[in-house]
């Protein structure tokens, strides 16, 4: 499927009957070929309307300074955003839904990587750790240590 005129005619085979699906169909391919959202406007209404002119304008990736407030480490600024820059649509976008994820894995900021570390190594596509609390903590070696008392008392 490469052509717009293809994607339309696999959605129809889809979803024969369910326009909504056939749209989110058509929007997902369009994105898995570009890497962009597309969202119709009508540039010349009145034309839309006749059905003969509709025009697709791509929406706006997210800002460096929206990833930049939720990193929340402040360092070296002007060579993460040189990088944010150069990432992709799609890696922007993966690094956003990451982020809040990350900071809330490392609440200590002196454990956090730089902002540009971050980028670099892109980080977004790597496992994100979380700590256990005490109480979870507490559980487990419970859980630990009667685990050793039956196998101890079994062996016997």
């Amino acid at each position: 499927m490469k052509t717009l005129k293809e994607i339309h005619a696999e959605a129809k085979k889809y979803a024969p009957n369910d326009e909504s699906k056939q749209d989110a169909f058509v929007q997902g391919a369009r994105w898995a070929l570009t890497g962009k959202y597309y969202k119709e406007a009508d540039m010349y209404p009145e034309l839309a309307q006749l059905g003969q002119c509709t025009v697709l304008h791509v929406e706006e990736p997210p800002s460096f300074e929206d990833w930049w407030n939720a990193y929340a480490k402040k360092r070296g600024r002007k060579k993460a955003e040189a990088k944010w820059n150069k990432l992709s649509y799609a890696d922007k976008i993966a690094c956003m839904k990451v982020v809040s994820d990350y900071v809330a894995s490392t609440p200590d900021v002196t454990y956090r990587k730089d902002p540009l570390t971050y980028l670099n190594g892109e980080c977004w596509n790597d496992e994100i750790i979380i700590k256990p609390n005490n109480e979870q903590q507490r559980a487990q070696r419970l859980a630990e240590r009667t685990a050793n008392l039956i196998n101890s008392a079994y062996r016997q």
